[in-house]
């Protein structure tokens, strides 16, 4: 970036900051979000002549406002840990007190990311893993008091401020990531077994001719997860026609043309006990199952970056400030905004007024919710388009 582009680029977050310019509806009604217990916490930031600068507490900033409209930072960061001297420049020396619990996605690392995916859909589909972390957060761990943030960038975070998790090291932390992820999940450990009497019915789907050990999955949260994942399977294998099924069966491993008709007949008419956890509905296809169950998990299971959820000393993006590499708010959202979030318009911050600027060669991006495609040469674009550009490096001022 040019020092012209620098300086046009770093006016305008100043504007930001003083309040000129009107944060988008979604999220908190201010522009940025001081952390709980501000003063504790270690602050850091990336200045647009470069280089990050650390180890500051609130005090040696000022007022939080004030400095951002000052020093206009094309990043800001606090510390998700409090300390008793957060301005110490030793870590051993700042007298770690806690830290919030931090729930980091990327788009870039999903497992279901495409090289070829726009923007746009990195973003749709880092919003389906959010929904699907959250499930974990909210229910299985129980964590109410949350709060969700796009990260300006390519993904969200989710701030756990419960009290439960202030005190915890970093192992403790990594066994939540594990949970989470299913990380070592094994499919023999998810059964439980019922003794039950035998009888003279149907030895495959209705009875057993023997006193015999009933397999059921386990109890639990994920358990209920695994469930609903094997019905949905069911109902999708039930639906299609018996030659694609029997085929579709007959590809896993020990399962023949008997096993996979009797599959086939559980998965159609009696998916209720499946839906009950009973998994010994087909005699002879517990290796079947277990196959089901990791791939139940490898699909269900949420993703985080496991360094950031393990950090008890992470510095993490200040919520309602740009983001330096797009022009994007990091945006606070309550939970009920989640759903009608659309961060490409609703995380933009600056105007639609046209601005001159010139490539050096052909750019294509999108923004605001609008593709750009243009040639090298001098274009006019709205504000956000050409900010968002410049901070790529696409970009410069005319």
């Amino acid at each position: 970036m040019d020092d012209r582009t620098r300086a046009y680029v770093r006016g305008r977050f100043g504007d930001y900051y003083r309040g000129s310019i009107t944060p988008p509806s979604f999220g908190d009604s201010g522009s940025v979000v001081e952390p709980r217990r501000p003063d504790d916490r270690e602050w850091a930031y990336v200045a647009f002549s470069g280089g990050m600068v650390r180890h500051k507490s609130l005090l040696d900033l000022g007022s939080l406002d004030a400095w951002l409209s000052d020093t206009k930072p094309q990043h800001v960061y606090y510390s998700s840990a409090r300390y008793e001297r957060p301005e110490a420049t030793a870590m051993s020396d700042k007298g770690w007190k806690g830290a919030d619990l931090i729930f980091d996605l990327d788009a870039d690392h999903l497992r279901d990311a495409e090289p070829d995916d726009t923007y746009a859909e990195m973003l749709a589909k880092c919003k389906e893993a959010l929904f699907n972390l959250l499930s974990f957060v909210e229910g299985d761990l129980g964590f109410e008091d949350t709060l969700v943030v796009f990260s300006g960038g390519r993904g969200y975070h989710i701030h756990v401020y419960d009290d439960r998790v202030q005190g915890l090291g970093s192992d403790a932390r990594r066994e939540i990531v594990d949970y989470v992820k299913g990380t070592g999940f094994r499919a023999e450990y998810a059964f439980s077994s019922e003794t039950v009497a035998g009888s003279e019915q149907d030895e495959w789907t209705h009875g057993r001719k023997s006193t015999t050990e009933l397999q059921h999955l386990r109890g639990g949260a994920w358990s209920e997860r695994i469930r609903d994942w094997l019905v949905g399977y069911a109902e999708d294998v039930a639906a299609v026609d018996d030659e694609e099924a029997l085929v579709h069966l007959r590809e896993y491993e020990n399962v023949g043309e008997k096993k996979a008709r009797k599959l086939l007949e559980v998965f159609r008419d009696r998916r209720d006990e499946i839906s009950s956890g009973n998994l010994d509905v087909a005699r002879g296809t517990r290796g079947f199952w277990e196959t089901l169950l990791r791939r139940a998990v490898d699909e269900t299971s949420a993703e985080t970056d496991e360094p950031v959820t393990t950090d008890t000393r992470r510095l993490i993006r200040l919520p309602g400030s740009l983001h330096g590499g797009t022009g994007l708010r990091v945006a606070p959202l309550g939970r009920d905004e989640l759903e009608a979030f659309e961060p490409l318009c609703d995380a933009v911050v600056f105007s639609d007024r046209e601005q001159t600027v010139v490539a050096d060669e052909a750019v294509e991006f999108e923004v605001g919710g609008r593709r750009f495609n243009t040639e090298a040469g001098e274009i006019s674009l709205p504000e956000y388009a050409a900010v968002f550009g410049m901070l790529r490096g696409d970009l410069r001022l005319r």
